[in-house]
């Protein structure tokens, strides 16, 4: 019997094209849920109680409990969360980091001509205060090509590791973003790791443009690097200090273009073959 009697071959060509366009694109989310593998504690290397036992894991932090990152199972979107911790004189700061593998992002990633989309929520854990203290901050890359700062004041900067500019209100406009007390805010954007350049909205506002603002722009290519994320607890120790949570990180690798026009032309051939076949069936 001829399957394509019943369900016609351009249908079955479409779904056969559009199974393989959605597979070439794939996304890893952080949601620090426990559906996902997390439990309460501390994110630190060889942690596994409370984190996924598999795929890749956070690395960094130590065993004390100051100036940590921990995972908190309540209170986020809609479960866990991250929060950073209180520290001491001793302990003041500590980063997290997350290098996702090649299972993770569904291809080997190539520094040279690869793009990421990243997206993450990030709250201020009280009411911000008039101290522009720096309490967290969000990196992308192995070293500083993009990075976000949030101040105890509620302020939201965005840099390259060698500068920053303050994240708006309204794109190119004269008022800084304020974040709420315990009110997620959502930036998103893309890393072009082939231009050295990015892209940064929050809450959908964009954030200037790559190209006019330097600060978007990687300050070397040197700093390019490869896709991890890393959370970190800043200035614990301060007075003014103010406990942030992150939650629902996610990251996209985008193919490149090669695979891109690979699947183009395996597009243009199915569709070579429909005309055929719809050519034989009315001759």
């Amino acid at each position: 019997m001829n399957i394509s009697t019943f369900i016609p071959l351009r249908l079955i060509a479409a779904c056969a094209l559009s199974t393989v366009f959605a597979s070439t694109v794939f996304a890893i989310t952080i949601d620090f849920e426990s559906v996902s593998g997390y439990s309460a504690g501390n994110l630190r290397t060889g942690a596994s109680t409370y984190q996924p036992s598999t795929g890749s894991t956070w690395s960094g932090g130590t065993t004390s409990t100051f100036a940590s990152i921990n995972v908190n199972t309540t209170g986020g979107s809609p479960e866990g969360r991250a929060v950073t911790q209180v520290g001491n004189a001793a302990s003041n700061f500590q980063t997290y980091g997350f290098l996702p593998n090649t299972a993770d992002l569904g291809m080997v990633f190539q520094a040279g001509v690869a793009q990421v989309k990243y997206s993450f929520d990030l709250a201020l854990g009280g009411t911000p205060n008039v101290s522009s203290t720096a309490v967290a901050r969000v990196r992308f890359g192995s070293s500083e090509p993009v990075r976000f700062e949030l101040l105890s004041n509620g302020n939201f900067s965005i840099g390259n590791g060698a500068s920053n500019v303050f994240t708006k209100t309204t794109s190119g406009g004269p008022t800084n973003f304020v974040a709420q007390a315990n009110t997620y805010f959502t930036v998103t954007g893309t890393i072009n790791f082939a231009t050295t350049s990015f892209t940064a909205s929050v809450n959908g506002v964009q954030q200037f443009s790559t190209g006019v603002d330097p600060n978007f722009a990687f300050a070397s290519v040197g700093q390019a690097g490869d896709p991890r994320v890393n959370l970190i607890n800043l200035n614990a120790n301060s007075a003014n200090w103010i406990s942030t949570s992150f939650d629902n990180i996610t990251l996209t690798a985008i193919p490149e273009p090669s695979t891109f026009a690979a699947l183009a032309g395996l597009a243009a051939m199915v569709a070579c073959v429909c005309r055929r076949k719809s050519h034989s069936a009315t001759s």
